[in-house]
């Protein structure tokens, strides 16, 4: 039961890290301002930090593994290297 409860809360606190973000994100994307792409970016980074703290606070014996499917929509490109936001200010995990 307590491993159930640690879940839960888990899963609450990321959904209102997301509530949190999405409305900076919308709020920002309405006033056209290219920092979207970094709130966005960011926000994504810091779930994936907060599984694997997750993971390895739930299991300290177990080094945690996370696999990471990032497809880069906006181009015909796989690696976003080249993409436009990589040649300007903004992040790209991809």
């Amino acid at each position: 039961m307590r491993n159930a409860l640690v879940l839960e809360l888990f899963f609450a606190t990321r959904n209102a890290v997301l509530i949190k973000n999405a409305e900076e994100y919308y709020r920002k994307m309405y006033h056209a301002d290219a920092i979207t792409w970094n709130i966005r970016d960011c926000h994504m980074a810091d779930t994936v930090h907060a599984l694997i703290e997750f993971l390895a606070e739930k299991n300290p014996n177990v080094s945690p593994k996370v696999v990471i499917w990032v497809i880069h929509i906006l181009s015909p490109i796989v690696s976003g290297t080249y993409s436009s936001p990589c040649l300007g200010t903004q992040l790209s995990l991809g």
